[in-house]
């Protein structure tokens, strides 16, 4: 229960404690037997739904398993396997599968945005280069499909993102100290109504990011163009069809994009890299081949 957590966690009342972020998840089992080893919150995220297409999502990971590859790890990459673990809750498995992609060398949003994309094939608003980079990620990794709200953090950043169905609620509030409180109800806090700055809901395929380096919202927008702009991901998009169009078939299992650079950006998220990583950004687990 609530009230029981300051009691089992002393080091939560100490004075000497502080943190500018809180990942709080009050979890009553539905589908699984409740246990210790799958209660939240995870090594990146807590998660409040379901993952329905998650027997697929397991087939699939344990399919790449066989392409990994790493000059840095050589053969000892297979101590690695298996990445997921399927005796846990889906939610587990969604950790594991997030902490792969992030310590591999992508920032957090980005690997955010490859397991739960917005819906982009017929999205005629959607910019060029956000499609590009849902199309290419899509033959690197499938959708984690919810319903599905899913609180992250890596320790330098919090956000939160509902997955295209929506049939999660989140709600926040803005407070005139600073404070970012996000919820799946409202009234969670006591916060008095003059404190309140702005209040909002997350809506279906969106993300709400708090970055603490910089200490801002950064708008669902601003974050996932950035993400989209940084390598040219329509590249391998149009080499793809023009090879169709001469009666070439091509299967891109993930072109490593160009060491492009985009001038004048005003949000550049940071990427979680594991001591193993190599320089340069490429994924010590990288997949790419063609």
């Amino acid at each position: 229960m609530p009230v029981q957590v300051g009691q089992y966690y002393p080091d939560l009342s100490d004075p000497d404690m502080e943190s500018e972020l809180g990942l709080v998840h009050s979890r009553f089992s539905t589908n699984t037997f409740p246990s210790w080893e799958r209660s939240h919150p995870y090594r990146y995220i807590a998660h409040n739904g379901e993952i329905n297409t998650l027997r697929g999502n397991i087939n699939w990971m344990h399919a790449r398993q066989s392409m990994f590859e790493s000059a840095l790890f050589g053969d000892d990459l297979k101590e690695a396997q298996p990445v997921i673990n399927i005796d846990g809750s889906d939610s587990t498995i969604f950790d594991n599968t997030l902490e792969l992609l992030t310590l591999s060398g992508r920032s957090l949003p980005h690997a955010v945005m490859m397991m739960i994309p917005e819906p982009w094939a017929g999205h005629e608003s959607m910019s060029a280069e956000k499609k590009a980079f849902y199309e290419y990620h899509s033959c690197l990794m499938e959708p984690w499909d919810g319903p599905a709200l899913i609180a992250f953090t890596d320790g330098t950043m919090m956000g939160a993102v509902l997955d295209c169905n929506g049939l999660r609620p989140s709600r926040y509030y803005v407070t005139t100290d600073d404070r970012v409180i996000m919820a799946s109800e409202a009234g969670v806090l006591p916060v008095a109504p003059e404190d309140v700055v702005k209040k909002g809901r997350l809506e279906p395929g969106r993300m709400f990011l708090v970055d603490m380096k910089e200490s801002r919202i950064v708008a669902d927008e601003e974050i996932k163009q950035t993400i989209a702009t940084e390598h040219p991901y329509q590249t391998p998009r149009r080499l793809a069809r023009q090879s169709e169009g001469l009666g070439i078939r091509v299967t891109i299992l993930g072109v490593r994009p160009g060491n492009s650079r985009i001038q004048n950006r005003p949000y550049r998220p940071s990427q979680s890299r594991s001591r193993h990583s190599a320089s340069g950004g490429r994924s010590p687990l990288g997949l790419y081949r063609a």
